[in-house]
């Protein structure tokens, strides 16, 4: 009777599908009959372009009529913002906003925040069909025009921005990883500011998305507003504001960071790219870190001007000489201290200094003052590998614990035409970058992307070698588990980026069920067991998880949709990997909706 009732329901629910898609397409196909989709002519209108960028900024602050509310109807409860960001990553023709009523005498008011927007990296201009960017309906009766439609421009395209928001989720993710709980707001601005500066350089080939979150974070390449947008985006992360400041006399951008309910100037851009006349990967600086608006015009070493904002920075709290304004190396956090070197150029003294920024009066202490016999200079570099300190000199690389002690010679630069640059300890492998002497003594002094992290200090050999994943992992059932979805390359999985091996010798390969490996080009499925050797031994293991995929081929189709529907009919038990693998909208739990929603992914993808 069990099996009559399974073969019933399976037809059953098989009809009742076929029926739904044939309405839904009787419904598509009637839209594109009556050409409902197809915009009326329109007098063309200036497009909102980024070239437009400062000057649309400062002309809707200076009238005072930017709009800023979002807009709402009474048939929807998604704000304007998310709804345009949501309905833009599929990169329409054109996204239908009737729904909102807006006027639209106050479309350019309504548009104009779009262009700023972190989320819309992909946007470059608010035009693209018959040299117009906006629709809209004329009500004859009122005499009012209401937008109905708006056009964007996308510098991406649909795979292209899925793929942009997984290299910033993973972005995200390190970024947050090594903020402290114990931190305030002006300490995790300084890592911010840190961050940024580390992982990019100012770019020197400008596209389009130079100019946004995707220079800053994807392509490590942005200009000054890629550096705002990468700024505000990531504090927007951890729940702390920043808006961005526009000049179109300098054609430029940079932000206004809240600290404490106070408002405060700070400029990534230069102070990644204005270390003492040093410019370069592995460097940052301090000097336009955190100024009131009369200390930015008139205190720092150069000025800005001719800006709008959103907001004043009245607050003189960071004015004057900041203990860390004259540093060009990043600040290094250890047990509620950050540590330091003083800028003592051409000395051969190292003065090494600690303070902690959650007191009031940012008062320095002095660990300890070394002598090295070697020119401490401006380019040298410090860094830590959570025990030690290491900073340069111009040949020689020293080794000291963070009491200033125990001071020893640990690397020395043979090559007299090279004097060191930086240093800096990452994953466990310790790097130095290197610079011509000539190019020191002409001032010409760079590193690029391109060129930073060449030398290995084969000396170095750290306290623990370290294997891990970028990718996403949990912990079910006692294993790590990492979630994948269907149709994944195995090839795709296994590459450094998502599995960082110091060591070259560790080896990574995927089983499956019956414990045989599977090749690179082999989708990897559901319950495989990823495995990192070195010899003969598993250091680590990770088992795979493919959504809707049952039979563990990688793939989601017919038959395991109908598994998951019986196992919904008949209360199957299951365990937590299991519900896993069957809860398609990630809710905890495992019903009817989860296997149509895999049925219908099985027959259209």
């Amino acid at each position: 009777m069990k099996n009559k009732l399974k073969v019933f329901l399976i037809i059953f629910f098989i009809i009742i599908f076929a029926l739904s898609c044939k309405l839904f397409a009787t419904e598509d196909i009637a839209n594109e009959i009556s050409g409902s989709n197809e915009p009326p002519e329109l007098v063309a209108e200036e497009p909102l372009t980024v070239d437009n960028y400062y000057k649309y900024n400062e002309e809707l602050h200076k009238n005072n009529s930017l709009e800023r509310n979002l807009y709402n109807s009474n048939t929807t409860t998604v704000p304007l913002d998310e709804y345009i960001i949501e309905q833009s990553k599929s990169c329409p023709e054109y996204i239908d906003v009737s729904q909102y009523n807006i006027l639209f005498e106050n479309a350019k008011e309504v548009l104009i925040p779009f262009l700023y927007y972190d989320e819309l990296f992909y946007i470059n201009a608010i035009s693209n069909y018959k040299g117009k960017y906006i629709d809209y309906d004329y009500e004859t009766q009122t005499g009012t025009a209401i937008l109905t439609e708006i056009y964007f421009n996308y510098t991406l395209t649909s795979d292209e921005i899925k793929e942009a928001w997984n290299v910033i989720d993973r972005e995200v993710k390190a970024y947050k990883s090594g903020i402290k709980s114990e931190w305030n707001e002006l300490e995790k601005v300084l890592y911010t500011n840190d961050f940024l500066s580390h992982e990019c350089e100012y770019a020197t080939d400008i596209v389009a998305t130079s100019h946004t979150l995707y220079g800053a974070l994807v392509t490590k390449q942005p200009v000054c507003d890629g550096y705002s947008h990468g700024f505000r985006y990531l504090l927007k992360q951890i729940e702390m504001e920043a808006s961005i400041v526009t000049s179109t006399s300098m054609n430029h951008a940079w932000n206004l960071v809240k600290i404490d309910g106070e408002y405060y100037h700070i400029d990534v851009t230069w102070n990644d790219t204005y270390t003492n006349g040093i410019k370069g990967i592995g460097k940052t600086s301090y000097e336009f870190f955190l100024a009131s608006d009369t200390s930015f015009i008139n205190e720092r070493k150069a000025s800005h001007s001719n800006w709008v904002a959103d907001y004043t920075a009245t607050s003189t709290k960071y004015d004057g000489t900041q203990e860390w304004r004259n540093q060009n190396n990043y600040l290094i956090y250890k047990d509620n201290y950050w540590y330091f070197l003083e800028d003592l150029s051409q000395t051969t003294d190292i003065n090494l200094y600690k303070i902690n920024l959650r007191q009031d009066n940012f008062q320095k202490e002095l660990v300890k003052t070394n002598n090295t016999n070697d020119f401490v200079f401006v380019a040298s570099g410090l860094t830590t590998d959570g025990t030690n300190l290491y900073y340069s000199t111009e040949y020689k690389i020293f080794k000291m614990d963070y009491n200033g002690e125990n001071l020893v010679q640990f690397y020395e630069e043979t090559d007299e035409t090279k004097c060191i640059y930086s240093v800096e300890i990452i994953d466990d492998v310790f790097y130095y970058d290197t610079l011509d002497i000539e190019k020191l003594d002409s001032g010409a002094l760079s590193v690029s992307v391109k060129t930073r992290k060449t030398n290995i200090c084969e000396i170095y050999e750290p306290e623990e070698v370290l294997i891990y994943t970028t990718l996403d992992k949990k912990t079910i059932d006692d294993k790590e588990v990492i979630v994948f979805s269907a149709d994944t390359d195995i090839l795709s999985v296994l590459i450094s980026e998502n599995f960082p091996i110091i060591d070259k010798n560790y080896i990574i390969q995927v089983y499956n069920a019956e414990n045989s490996v599977k090749s690179d080009n082999e989708k990897i499925g559901s319950k495989n067991v990823i495995k990192i050797f070195k010899g003969d031994n598993v250091v680590v293991e990770y088992t795979a998880i493919v959504k809707g995929d049952i039979n563990g081929d990688g793939k989601v189709k017919m038959y395991d949709a109908f598994t998951i529907l019986k196992g919904t009919l008949f209360g199957e038990e299951l365990t937590q990997i299991d519900s896993l693998i069957r809860d398609y909208n990630d809710d905890g739990n495992v019903k009817m909706y989860d296997a149509f929603s895999f049925l219908k992914y099985s027959l259209f993808n």
